[in-house]
This record gives C-alpha cells, sequence and structure tokens, in this order.
C-alpha cells in the first residue's frame, strides 16, 4: 500500500484514494 502511494497515488490520493489504487493497478 505504500508503495503505491509512493508512485504518485500520494498526490492523488486527494482526489480518490480508490480511483487512484485502480489507476495505479
Amino acid at each position: 500500500m505504500r508503495e503505491r502511494k509512493q508512485r504518485g497515488g500520494a498526490r492523488r490520493r486527494k482526489d480518490n484514494d480508490q480511483t487512484t489504487r485502480t489507476a495505479e493497478e
């Protein structure tokens, strides 16, 4: 979970954590 946030999910997390995770996957 942390590695995904470091990939750029942290800045996109403000928008939607779930959407970011799906987009990263």
